[in-house]
């Protein structure tokens, strides 16, 4: 529902015909009564915008985001006629300040970037003086035929207003009055000949504790007499006190002063009240009225030179200012300037940059912000009344200021609805209380709650009277035949409708004329559903509907979740048949203009909303009425729509027959005036049968040839859609989600799963439906199937595209270059990294590093030792054996150790040995080919208890043990002076607590070590150094840590970056290449059976690495039980040590 404003206003019989338009011919413009009018005495109605040019850099803001030549005619062709344009005094009273160049005034302020978009934009324009920067502003607003009202806002530059910033009134601190007469008299010279110039505003918002009737009449009559004197053809527009809110006192007395003709008083509005809509906008109009607009009917010209609403619609009391004020406007047919025009601004109060939410252009300056807040502001830019408008009779229109459309009548037997206003019906309000349709004997009647308003020709009974009700006389009320009070309100496809009178007494601030989330509840009888809101959302329960939309989009962002718009219908309810009225343009709910208009709206109201990055125009297209001449010709006007409200968003397009079919785009594509933005979409489920192969075979052909061939052709393509029962129990959705992921995973389609609810409020006439296709189960707080999300993970993540290949080994690249992966869809797990390491010779061992997945590790997190938490022994045993039975017969899994850094509280020795025990048994069991690595106690660094008792095993000639080693694992130790001697020192500690091993014939495997590779870490370049020392000089088995140069998500951080990682944060450069230089020493053995064999004494040196130490190779065996005596060993010019 919409809200609710809708009043009868006086309008004339040839308003259609009225169009926005100045010449230079019609000036000098004059007052006539309380109108402004042009030199044949025909009306001028003021419609203008403020365009800021008073602040520090004292030039029109945006030159540097768009040409000067572009931003006039974008003004022009928003249908504003003319500009209110800001100057401050001192940038024409002070020589110095005036002739300061665009530049300098830019680099006065360090906006240097700022500079560069001026150079690029209007470089003509940033070498010259800011005086005269704005005399080309005004000519060019000339050259694209706008009028200027120069305003001068202040004295000092800088941004306006506050009490105490010395501005505000005569005698204030840069307020000096002569000065100010002088400076106006100086502007007002300067611009004598330009013929657009047709109006200067003496002082806004005259304010502070100064103020005084007395001084206002003494100085305005100076301030006006010098603008005549200096240039007698514009008008002369004067302001009132308290912010230009207060002209009261001309009600007792008015200004004299030596000419006439040229007097225009101003007030500024904005949104400073507080209450239930209705009564603010009662105790608004009263103020206005009282404050300035009774010189209305006084027969003097009153112009609103300021008033504006923060355009991202998300400002509850500037949204009900907006509609009250618009009433208002239409209502009396006010001159008006909106503020304000700038997107941005160069600087303002210290914020380079800031953005302006008022503003009618967005940052860029180059989109509207909202291009529904333009539509509206449509509807009171042409003039209604004044001299010269028409000679025919005036009459009555209904105007609804929320969406600021009129009543149309498209036919005696259709319902009463919105459309633009330049075509509105006329209506004559009678004595009687009754609206009636000019040229008929028709008049409006209400028929029944909640039922389209309706057109008879019985007009005496109380259902077609019609009063203005509520304190705003902003609603308009009948009675029913029953005795019923209703008031005129809007339905969703925008048909004038009679409902409850709503939120016209009291003074809840909150209340909406929009149906709220309970009153829709409430109307579906569903009582108990409400009870569950007030519990788990009572922040939302009372809010609009469309208000619980956007806290719904809102939260989304904040939780960094992308949202997709999708106009899914018209008539809310389930989609979708062919005959539900939703199908196609033209059916019964299915108006293109209003679908476009609906599109733009949604559009603008997601402008700023950053998470909100495309907009589906229309789900499912379908229907006897559906052709291809139609979905080309609307298509395009509803993209455009979008873009043109929205140019941020992606432009989502479905096909034919139920978003089945874009097969006609292979002879003939859409034409767009946009580029970028476009993305085709398609529906896929079920509908095959037949074998699974078969049917998966027609499935594929079929969305190839229905749309897929888009992605051949350079085109995204969207599978918005796709589904299946998540019971298992439908044997066609089993076999065609196995065929879709497989398809899914080869094309690496962007998809969205149907769905996501595990229930409805109220679905085809059922209250709480389960819904089989849910992701999440009728309690909305677990997974219906979690099998089912975890084989949707296969293909969540991108595997090609632009900037995938630097996206790390998850993906399908390597090095930049695609390979294969093997994809089981039925499953849906791959052994892509595994199975692409083997073909590149690499051999992998699998490393249980914890249970639950997270990052690595604390004594605390619940994976450290068994019985902990998440560390349950017998599901421990039952994961390992599956893993080792997986990679039974990828020949490059060569090992598996059982589980990565054993400590916490629970830690114990007899555990120890009892689990390990079971484990190793296990994967030996599961796969007898692997090696079995074994790790200790206290985060892998501890395997003291060994020296005491073995593991007992059924097997020997495939257990390894493992132990990890770091700098930071000793403590403060690195920080001694002398690093030899703690080398030697944590070396012992190293090999008392697990080293002994390989004196005692086990093989002992370094699994982890490493370093922050960047070199600054003083603790680690030390240990490093003793680190290579000593597995060099035991030939010891090692794996570094790490490869990662970054992480998709760690610690709560997305893109994480590694600093021990091989790689860097690209994965495509070494992070420091010195240190694979380093360690490329260790890479090759130097100790073993078969190592050296049958070689001579030279053969054996030449076969030893370059940095070794001789000590333990002064006998080497070869394998045929000779001996080699070595006593020292000379390599690459380095001496060993």
């Amino acid at each position: 529902m919409m809200k609710t404003s809708l009043f009868l206003l006086p309008l004339v019989a040839l308003l259609l015909n009225i169009t926005i338009t100045w010449t230079s011919e019609a000036v000098p413009l004059n007052t006539n009564s309380r109108w402004i009018v042009d030199g044949g005495g025909r009306r001028v109605k003021f419609a203008c915008v403020n365009w800021v040019s008073h602040l520090e850099i004292m030039v029109a803001e945006g030159l540097h985001k768009q040409p000067l030549d572009a931003i006039s005619k974008r003004i022009a062709e928003m249908n504003f006629n003319c500009v209110r344009l800001t100057w401050a005094l001192f940038m024409v009273t002070n020589s110095t300040l005036g002739s300061v160049t665009f530049r300098q005034s830019l680099q006065n302020h360090g906006l240097v970037d700022t500079i560069k978009g001026v150079e690029v934009n209007n470089p003509g324009l940033v070498d010259l003086p800011v005086i005269q920067v704005f005399q080309e502003v005004v000519s060019k607003l000339g050259d694209n035929k706008v009028m200027v009202i120069l305003d001068n806002h202040l004295s000092k530059p800088g941004w306006c207003c506050s009490n105490n910033d010395g501005n505000g009134f005569f005698g204030d601190q840069y307020f000096d009055p002569h000065l100010w007469t002088r400076g106006l008299a100086k502007m007002a010279s300067m611009f004598s000949s330009s013929t657009n110039v047709v109006a200067m505003s003496l002082r806004n918002e005259p304010r502070g504790p100064r103020q005084n009737t007395g001084d206002w009449y003494r100085y305005m009559k100076e301030g006006a007499e010098s603008v005549h004197s200096a240039n007698p053809n514009v008008l002369v527009i004067i302001s009132g006190l308290s912010y230009a809110s207060d002209l009261s006192f001309l009600s007792q007395k008015q200004l004299d002063l030596t000419f006439k003709g040229k007097l225009v008083y101003e007030l500024h509005s904005y949104s400073w009240y507080r209450g239930s809509p209705d009564e603010a906008c009662s105790k608004y109009v009263q103020d206005v009225m009282r404050g300035g607009g009774f010189l209305l009917d006084q027969g003097w010209p009153l112009f609103i030179s300021e008033f504006g609403a923060d355009e991202r619609g998300t400002n509850a009391n500037d949204n009900n200012f907006l509609n009250c004020f618009l009433g208002l406007a239409a209502e009396r047919d006010l001159d008006w300037a909106l503020w304000t025009l700038q997107g941005s601004y160069y600087l303002r109060q210290g914020v380079i940059g800031m953005e302006e939410f008022y503003g009618i252009l967005d940052s860029s300056w180059g989109q509207l912000r909202n291009a529904s807040y333009l539509q509206r502001l449509s509807a009171i830019q042409p003039p209604s009344q004044g001299p010269g408008i028409s000679n025919g009779r005036p009459y009555k229109s209904f105007f609804h200021p929320a969406t600021g459309l009129c009543f149309i009548v498209k036919s005696f037997n259709e319902p009463v609805k919105l459309g633009p206003c330049a075509q509105p019906e006329a209506w004559s309000y009678t004595q009687q209380k009754t609206a009636v349709l000019n040229g008929t004997d028709l008049c409006l009647q209400a028929d029944a709650l909640g039922k389209p308003a309706k057109l008879g020709v019985n007009c005496s009974d109380s259902n077609s009277k019609w009063e203005p009700t509520s304190e705003s006389k902003m609603h308009l009320s009948s009675i029913l035949t029953n005795g019923t009070t209703v008031c005129l309100d809007i339905g969703y496809d925008y048909t004038v409708i009679t409902n409850p009178c709503k939120c016209m007494k009291g003074g809840d601030q909150s209340c909406d004329p929009s149906i709220t989330f309970r009153q829709s509840l409430q109307n579906h009888g569903l009582v108990d559903t409400i009870k569950g809101v007030e519990v788990n959302n009572p922040g939302l329960v009372d809010l609009p509907v469309f208000q619980v939309f956007q806290e719904v989009v809102s939260k989304l962002g904040d939780e960094n979740v992308m949202v997709i718009l999708d106009n899914h219908l018209s008539k809310p309810g389930w989609c979708c048949s062919n005959n539900d009225g939703n199908g196609f343009f033209g059916d019964q709910y299915f108006d293109p203009q209003l679908w476009t208009s609906g599109l733009a709206k949604m559009a603008s109201m997601f402008n700023t909303t950053t998470n909100v990055v495309a907009m589906s125009i229309r789900n499912e297209l379908r229907g006897p009425r559906q052709n291809i001449g139609d979905w080309y010709r609307y298509m395009k006007e509803g993209a455009e729509s979008v873009h043109s409200a929205n140019p941020n968003v992606l432009v989502i397009i479905s096909g034919l027959s139920y978003a089945s079919d874009l097969s006609f785009l292979s002879q003939k594509q859409l034409e767009l005036t946009f580029k970028g933005k476009l993305v085709y979409e398609l529906h896929s489920y079920s509908w095959y049968g037949g074998s699974p192969d078969e049917a998966c075979s027609k499935y594929v052909q079929d969305v190839m040839r229905g749309g897929g061939f888009l992605l051949d052709q350079g085109w995204p393509l969207f599978i918005s859609e796709f589904g299946a029962d998540e019971s298992g129990t439908n044997a066609n959705d089993n076999n065609f989600l196995n065929c879709f992921l497989g398809l899914a995973a080869e094309r690496d389609l962007d998809w969205a799963l149907w769905a996501l609810q595990g229930s409805y409020y109220l679905r085809e006439g059922q209250i709480g439906a389960g819904e089989v296709y849910g992701l999440l189960d009728p309690s909305w707080g677990q997974l219906q199937n979690a099998n089912f999300l975890r084989r949707l993970s296969a293909i969540q993540p991108p595997s090609q595209g632009p900037g995938i290949s630097d996206g790390g080994p998850h993906t399908y690249q390597k090095n930049g270059r695609p390979y294969k992966s093997i994809f089981h869809p039925a499953t849906g797990l791959c052994v892509a990294v595994v199975s692409n390491l083997g073909d590149n010779n690499i051999m992998v061992i699998l490393d249980n590093h914890i249970s639950k997945p997270g990052w690595c590790c604390s004594e605390f997190d619940g994976n450290g030792f068994f019985g902990d938490q998440y560390f349950n022994p017998d599901l421990w045993l039952t994961g390992l054996t599956k893993m080792a039975t997986m990679f039974n017969t990828t020949t490059n899994v060569v090992a598996m150790s059982l589980r990565n850094e054993l400590r916490g509280h629970r830690e114990n020795v007899s555990d120890w040995y009892r689990y390990m025990q079971k484990g190793a048994e296990a994967v030996h069991s599961a796969n007898p080919n692997v090696l079995v690595i074994i790790s200790g106690l206290s985060f892998d660094t501890n395997l003291s208890s060994l020296s005491k008792s073995q593991l007992q095993l059924t097997f020997t000639d495939k257990l390894v043990f493992e132990m990890h080693w770091y700098g930071f694992s000793d403590g403060n130790a690195w920080k001694d002076s002398n690093p030899n001697q703690v080398c030697g020192s944590v070396t012992s500690d190293v090999m008392r607590r697990g080293g002994f091993l390989l004196d005692q014939g086990w093989p002992l495997f370094f699994s982890e070590f490493g370093v922050d590779q960047r070199g600054i870490n003083v603790n680690d370049n030390r240990f490093l150094n003793c680190f290579y020392g000593v597995a060099a000089e035991l030939d010891l088995d090692w794996a570094l840590w790490t490869l990662q140069g970054s992480y998709y998500f760690r610690e709560g951080t997305t893109g994480l970056d590694e600093k021990f990682g091989l790689l860097d944060w690209s994965w495509s450069q070494l992070r420091n290449a010195s240190f694979l230089q380093r360690i490329s020493a260790l890479q090759s053995p130097h100790q073993g059976w078969f190592k050296i064999i049958n070689s001579t004494r030279d053969q054996a040196i030449e076969k030893l690495p370059a940095i070794v130490r001789t000590d333990p190779f002064r006998s080497i065996s070869t394998k045929y039980g000779q001996s080699l005596e070595l006593e020292h060993v000379q390599a690459e010019g380095r001496s060993s040590q």
